[in-house]
């Protein structure tokens, strides 16, 4: 093995902790462990195995393993700039949704103190009648 196929596996392999210690302290998803827990063990193999992917590469008019890692990076970066974007996306809806219910709410509670302050009201008319009921009955 040459030592410029040395580093892009030393690359993958500290992805591979730095990915597991991101799950491990909840940062990232059990899904998202595997996802690219399998993109750096695809990318191990093929640094290791090169002479062998060449060998698929040719029919494809793929020259080099290099041209393939930057097709595949390429497609790699469209895929999570797209999951991104809905993810936003995702979050900017229940941030509009709970921006509602925070300016609605306080209407809300307005009304529903101003419907207990009539009922207060009442109440104390209520009891009012009730001690004048008894004082006029003694």
């Amino acid at each position: 093995m040459a030592s410029y196929e040395l580093i892009p596996i030393l690359f993958a392999l500290v992805m591979i902790y730095i990915t597991f210690y991101s799950y491990k302290r909840k940062q990232i998803a059990k899904y998202g462990l595997i996802f690219w827990n399998v993109v750096w063990i695809i990318s191990i193999l093929l640094v290791a195995f090169h002479t062998y992917v060449n060998q698929f590469l040719n029919p494809l008019n793929i020259m080099r393993v290099f041209d393939l890692y930057t097709i595949v990076a390429f497609l790699l970066i469209l895929f999570i700039v797209f999951y991104l974007f809905r993810a936003v996306s995702r979050i900017e809806k229940k941030i509009e949704n709970l921006a509602r219910i925070v300016t609605i709410k306080p209407q809300l509670l307005i009304k529903s103190s101003d419907k207990n302050e009539k009922s207060d009201k009442e109440n104390k008319k209520e009891s009012a009648r009730k001690k004048m009921k008894n004082n006029e009955g003694q």
